[in-house]
């Protein structure tokens, strides 16, 4: 399982959009699910198969930590990690820790010395993007190109869009000072023919932006590259096309954001996206 902390900067959309008791019952759910796959693959493989963890921690910032710490986050996150650990014990084999920010290298530094030998052994936590690590627990054809593997399966950045005509979905992307980042929203073979509306705010100063259709018939461009401005609402739509979608029926609309021109600021949008029939 990788995750990357795009989610945790998300956080505040998550709290606003899902009550806590709903999130408890996803993850519960989750769990289950990959606890009866982590059982399949054993019987088949006839070994104890586990989970390997892959955190991505690029961008992280100190106040990334202290929206995790603060009350609303512990207060809506609860004590299900920790309940997990008795009802589901042992399942994970290792974490790998990538891009880990040098605040955090010097907590963990500090905090491992009290840890187990055991527990020890099942973390690797690296400040450098860390391929090599990753693949020497993770073949590269199960990892995304970012971590240095080549699996082309993507990982949705956006909340599915609502199939109702007209819904509006909406969440908040965090692009960190010097770099650039891909945000993509999926989209089904069965929405075909329809028209994805797409609005971007930028909460301060520019930043620049283009967007894709990434399909198995190559990239199909939906926005030339341009500069969004915090006083300006930027609107986009894009014809969803009736081919081109991979073999679990879905395509891309990439959206593009490139910081890589600030080198002091991040820089955070609110996207906006519904399904039309026009």
């Amino acid at each position: 399982m990788i995750t990357l902390q795009s989610f945790i900067q998300n956080l505040p959309g998550l709290m606003a959009t899902v009550s806590s008791k709903e999130y408890d019952e996803f993850r519960v759910a989750r769990l289950i699910n990959r606890q009866i796959l982590l059982h399949r693959m054993s019987v088949q493989e006839r070994r104890i198969v586990k989970m390997v963890y892959v955190w991505d921690l690029r961008g992280f910032a100190m106040k990334t930590l202290k929206r995790l710490k603060s009350k609303a986050a512990q207060d809506y996150f609860g004590t299900f990690d920790e309940e997990q650990k008795d009802a589901f014990p042992e399942i994970v084999a290792k974490i790998v820790c990538v891009n880990v920010p040098w605040f955090l290298s010097l907590m963990w530094t500090a905090g491992k010395r009290i840890l187990p030998k055991r527990t020890l052994q099942k973390i690797v936590v690296s400040q450098k993007p860390g391929a090599k690590r990753v693949q020497s627990v993770i073949s590269p054809e199960n990892l995304p190109p970012a971590l240095g593997g080549t699996c082309r399966e993507f990982e949705a950045d956006f909340p599915l869009v609502s199939n109702t005509n007209g819904e509006e979905m909406q969440t908040k992307v965090v692009v960190p000072r010097s770099s650039a980042r891909a945000h993509k929203i999926p989209i089904s073979r069965t929405d075909a023919g329809r028209t994805l509306t797409y609005g971007i705010q930028l909460q301060s100063q520019t930043l620049r932006f283009s967007a894709a259709m990434k399909t198995t018939r190559g990239d199909v461009i939906i926005q030339e590259p341009c500069t969004l401005q915090s006083d300006i609402f930027f609107q986009g739509k894009a014809d969803i096309p009736k081919d081109g979608y991979d073999s679990d029926g879905m395509i891309v609309l990439e959206l593009r954001f490139d910081n890589s021109f600030s080198w002091l600021r991040e820089k955070q949008v609110e996207l906006f996206a519904s399904l039309n029939d026009e």
